[in-house]
């Protein structure tokens, strides 16, 4: 990063959502540094392993040994929606298919 770039972020920080960060957050790797990063995983199983720091994809990959350094970093085990209120959770056999809404069976049955 520049220093122009890097002098007008330092001045600034930057605020990120990250809506079912169940692998964790890796993107921007250049901004990490200026940037106030939550994180909303509502399923316990998955945000229990990104407080621990030992998603399944950083345990495939060994990305846990560069997590970008965030100014800050948060995770909540919340889903955000537009309504207030409790939602039952469809917690799916592939995790990163978890929803609010229930899953279709006919669209499931076109996937492996």
């Amino acid at each position: 990063m520049t220093d122009p770039i890097k002098k007008y972020f330092e001045r600034r920080k930057l605020i990120c959502f990250d809506v079912g960060a169940r692998n964790g957050t890796f993107e921007l790797p250049l901004l990490a540094p200026f940037t106030k990063t939550y994180g909303f995983e509502p399923n316990q199983a998955e945000y229990q392993k990104l407080i621990k720091g030992n998603t399944d994809l950083m345990e495939a990959t060994g990305y846990s040994t560069v997590l970008p350094a965030y100014h800050e970093l948060e995770y909540f085990d919340v889903a955000l929606h537009n309504v207030e209120g409790e939602a039952e959770l469809h917690i799916t056999e592939g995790a990163g298919c978890t929803s609010l809404f229930q899953p279709d069976e006919a669209t499931m049955a076109k996937f492996h």
